[in-house]
């Protein structure tokens, strides 16, 4: 099976979807299937949380990013990130909520979930 292509609007609208299916477990899951270290760099804890959690998942957030010459313009360019904080020192890191979305979604593919965007919004397509 392919991967989820996030580098086209289709792909990306899906991987974002699909962070409304995700639990602060499967965040987790795929830090760890990524290989990233569990250990905060500052304190060494390995106690995380999502900072912005719903009932529906995930939600991601918006970080502005700078134009070519770094000023920050309100409603210009963003990357969408799921953030996780040390629960011991507060330490914030960010990963880009595209690439985790994207990891949920081939895993319900993988599974046999269903990832039709009709299914989100209780339609039948």
């Amino acid at each position: 099976m392919a991967e989820l292509d996030i580098s086209t609007q289709e792909g990306f609208v899906k991987a974002i979807e699909a962070l409304k299916r995700i639990s602060d477990n499967e965040v987790g899951d795929f830090l760890a299937s990524r290989g990233a270290k569990p250990n905060c760099p500052f304190c060494n804890s390995m106690k995380w949380g999502v900072v912005n959690p719903s009932r529906e998942g995930v939600t991601p957030l918006a970080l502005n990013l700078p134009d070519q010459i770094g000023n920050l313009i309100v409603g210009g360019r963003s990357l969408l990130v799921v953030q996780i904080i040390c629960q011991q020192c507060a330490f914030v890191r960010s990963h880009a909520a595209a690439a985790i979305g994207a990891w949920k979604y081939d895993k319900d593919q993988a599974s046999g979930k269903s990832n039709d965007l009709g299914d989100l919004f209780g339609s039948k397509t």
